[in-house]
């Protein structure tokens, strides 16, 4: 069945911007068991994930139903603005320890994997050639894993007021 569908992404918080879908909803069932998959590309991804330095290319509704649960996901493209670097990212639903509210979590990946200089928007000596793992982006922060000379460590990226790049700790 197709259709459009409408996202009312509350978990954005203030932003609580819809986002409109060209949707296809797929029935069946799988060995007796009911399977729904519910698939779209929005009109427009602007808005879905608020790190600066990241612009979304577009947003696909990725969600299924099987054995009496629902995996809502959404995924896409993005770029790192400047460094004009394609990802790819998938958007979780997860809900926070800290607030018990729900938020929107994407772990971003890229060909030839994505620097801590990627992100920052330009060179940090020591770092502009190691990869970062695990890169999650919730609301405008980042956090990561990299390996460096046999040592693992997190590092998180976040945009200070006034800053127009990434500042790492």
């Amino acid at each position: 069945i197709g259709g459009d569908l409408k996202l009312v992404a509350t978990e954005l918080g203030k932003n609580k911007k819809p986002f409109y879908f060209e949707g296809l909803l797929y029935a069946g069932k799988d060995n007796g068991t009911p399977v729904i998959d519910l698939h779209g590309r929005a009109k427009s991804a602007e808005g879905i994930i608020s790190f600066r330095g990241l612009k979304v290319i577009d947003l696909d509704l990725d969600s299924s139903y099987s054995r009496t649960k629902w995996a809502f996901g959404l995924k896409g493209k993005a770029e790192l603005v400047n460094e004009k670097k394609e990802i790819t990212y998938k958007i979780a639903l997860k809900k926070s320890t800290e607030s018990g509210k729900f938020e929107y979590v994407a772990a971003l990946d890229a060909e030839g994997g994505i620097t801590a200089s990627d992100i920052a928007g330009y060179e940090i000596a020591g770092l502009a050639d190691v990869a970062l793992e695990n890169i999650t982006v919730t609301n405008d922060s980042l956090v990561a894993k990299l390996a460096f000379k046999g040592n693992t460590a997190e590092i998180s990226a976040f945009h200070p007021k006034g800053f127009k790049k990434a500042v790492f700790a």
